[in-house]
């Protein structure tokens, strides 16, 4: 009779999982695995797959609900200023007269370089002295922040804080159109790495389902020998019996 012990052996003996010897399949525990998960990201995948270049773009997003260029809307509506001086730090204790206006002492290089660079801002401004300095001070607060923050200290709420300063001063005929500017291209630095992130992210996704699905191959592969020649075994040794 034709003897072949390997299929003699128990499903556990030769399960890829239960088996270190068999080095050819990776050893991994799918019991861990939450079928659910996995068959959800894969249709993600599958459905974000089509490659048809006529297929029209899907705005994307820095978050799961609001399109990118929600943010820059924001940014340009009139809306109502929300911002106060508690907003920011360091505008409490003594100040110093520069010109006609005093500033927190924390602010004065920020004000000499915004004069250095582009005059005094608040010339063409007719408003009251009083409220003209506290504009002028958040509006200071809000350059030297743009200009403090890293990129990854930078949330939506920020931008928007800043937006309140900038259009406040604009309200009052301040010269600070160069502020807006700068902050659009803040918040598409923000949107930037939101994106990257967001990237990273579904490609660390996809490499663990392709690892997953790659095993599960495997598996059934492996499983499919063994009914296959188990089958072929015990019709080889019914007929040397005969």
């Amino acid at each position: 009779m034709l003897q072949l012990q390997f299929l003699s052996l128990e499903p556990a003996a030769i399960n890829p999982r239960t088996n270190p010897a068999i080095e050819a399949f990776p050893l991994k525990d799918f019991m861990d695995v939450d079928m659910n998960e996995f068959q959800n990201l894969l249709q993600m995948i599958l459905v974000n797959a089509d490659l048809n270049p006529t297929k029209p773009e899907v705005a994307i997003c820095c978050n799961d609900e609001m399109p990118i260029s929600d943010l820059l809307t924001k940014i340009e509506a009139d809306e109502e200023s929300k911002g106060k001086f508690s907003d920011f730090d360091g505008l409490d204790g003594d100040r110093i007269k520069h010109g006609k206006y005093s500033f927190p002492h924390s602010l004065i290089p920020t004000l000499e370089t915004i004069i250095d660079a582009c005059g005094d801002i608040s010339a063409t401004s007719k408003m009251n002295p009083s409220i003209t300095e506290m504009v002028y001070i958040m509006f200071c607060a809000s350059v030297k922040e743009m200009n403090d923050l890293r990129l990854e200290e930078i949330t939506e709420d920020r931008i928007l804080k800043w937006r309140d300063a900038i259009k406040d001063a604009l309200r009052i005929s301040f010269k600070v159109d160069f502020a807006m500017e700068h902050l659009k291209k803040i918040a598409c630095a923000y949107i930037g790495q939101i994106e990257r992130q967001k990237l990273k992210d579904l490609a660390m996704r996809i490499s663990r389902l392709e690892d997953d699905l790659n095993f599960r191959k495997q598996e059934l592969a492996f499983n499919y020998l063994y009914i296959t020649f188990n089958y072929l075994y015990h019709n080889l040794a019914s007929k040397d019996k005969k």
